[in-house]
Formats: C-alpha cells, sequence, structure tokens
C-alpha cells in the first residue's frame, strides 16, 4: 500500500504523548505542526485532520483545535465550514507583501538596537562579520550566519512585541522561499557582505538614519531578488 506523504510528515514530526499542562498541549501541536507547514512537509492545500493529529499526539480533540485555530490566525491554515482545516496557498503578491512587513518590522527593531548598543554587542557582531568574510564561497553557510547576524541586531533592542510579530511573518517568508521559491539565492554576496559592515558602523556610531537606508536597500534588493527568480 503506497505511503501517504501528508501522514508520513505527521507521524515524524509527532513527539511521544506526556503528561504536561493544556496550554503545553497546545504549543507542542502548533509547533509541530508550523514545523511542517514551514518546511514545507505540509503543502498548500494538504488538510490537516483534528481526528488524526489528536490521535498521534495522544491529546484530546481540545488543544488540538485550538492549535490549528491559532495557525489559521497566523495565516498559515485555512478553516472552511464543514470542509475542515487546510494549509493555506500563498498567493501571487505574498513575496512583495512578506518582505515589505518584514522590512517594517526590522526598521522598527534596528532602531531601538541603534539607541541601546553597546561596546560588547559591536565587538560580537564584528567577530561574526569577520568570520561571514571566509565563507562568501558557501552560499548556504553565509546566508545563515547572514540571518544570524541580522537577528542579533534586531534582538538587541529588547522589542518583545515587535520580535515576534517579526518571527511569524519571517516564518511565512522561510515557507514561501521552501514551497515557493527553492532555487532563490544570494545573487552577490560580495556586496551584501560590504552592506553589513556598512550596517555595522551605523549601528556602531549610532547613526539611525543611515541604518535605515542601509537596511531598506539591503531589504529592497533582497526583494527584487526574489521577484526576479519568479518571473
Amino acid at each position: 500500500m503506497a505511503i501517504n506523504s501528508q501522514q508520513l510528515a505527521l507521524d515524524v514530526a509527532m513527539p511521544r504523548p506526556v503528561k504536561t499542562s493544556h496550554k503545553s498541549k497546545k504549543e507542542a501541536v502548533y509547533t509541530a505542526l508550523l514545523k511542517l507547514i514551514v518546511t514545507g512537509e505540509l503543502r498548500p492545500g494538504d488538510k490537516l485532520v483534528i481526528d488524526s493529529i489528536a490521535r498521534k499526539f495522544g491529546h484530546s480533540h481540545i488543544p488540538v483545535r485550538e492549535a490549528v485555530q491559532q495557525l489559521s490566525a497566523n495565516g498559515f491554515v485555512e478553516i472552511r465550514p464543514y470542509s475542515g482545516a487546510t494549509v493555506t496557498q500563498p498567493g501571487g503578491e505574498a513575496i512583495s507583501e512578506i518582505l515589505e512587513l518584514l522590512e517594517a518590522l526590522e526598521l522598527i527593531a534596528a532602531r531601538a538596537s541603534c539607541q541601546c548598543i553597546t561596546e560588547g554587542n559591536v565587538a560580537e557582531l564584528t567577530t561574526m562579520l569577520e568570520k561571514m568574510n571566509g565563507l562568501q564561497r558557501d552560499a548556504t553557510q553565509w546566508a545563515e550566519s547572514n540571518t544570524a547576524f541580522h537577528d542579533e541586531i534586531l534582538r538587541i533592542g529588547g522589542r518583545t512585541m515587535t520580535m515576534k510579530l517579526l518571527e511569524n511573518v519571517r516564518n511565512h517568508w522561510k515557507r514561501l522561499r521552501r514551497v515557493q521559491s527553492p532555487g532563490a539565492v544570494h545573487s552577490n554576496i560580495a556586496e551584501e557582505q560590504r552592506e553589513n559592515w556598512q550596517i555595522l558602523e551605523a549601528l556602531k556610531h549610532h547613526d539611525a538614519a543611515r541604518l535605515e537606508t542601509l537596511l531598506r536597500h539591503h531589504n529592497r534588493a533582497t526583494r527584487e531578488m526574489h521577484l526576479n527568480q519568479e518571473r
């Protein structure tokens, strides 16, 4: 009998049942399903069957249903009366919209970081960039380090609510890249690395105006790269 890929994905994701609080059960289901959606193991149009998921987790329907409702509220799942929940299909404008949201949220967080960054923060970011200098021939490794570098910049500002919103939008971005743009790559790593050093200089001197200009250019170049690869 053929193995259903959707069912196999669920089987792999489900942890062994443990005694946890209701909230923890919901969070465990949410995290497992979100990971499957973001990585593309659950694809647009795949159906989420509450009964099946509840059995795999060893939970009641309530935390599973609440987790699916949260996925719906965050835009990853669509719930229709009488037909259940399915993974959403990103629209044609998704890349542009997601990157615009990323830019806006990153600017808010980065401006806060610019005001409170310390010499210790600058030293840590410098070490990260120096390591990235040696990774420019490895696009995958450099891209992962680049994400970590920008994450660290945003973390410094301590804007908790902004970072939570940003995490949700970034999950949409990760999903979109893996599902719709798997071949998208950084086309000019040397130029992006040069811009990273300029961003660090702006942070070091608490130059919020310069930082904003650099981040806008950095993000819009990324958007154009991905939009061009979609055409």
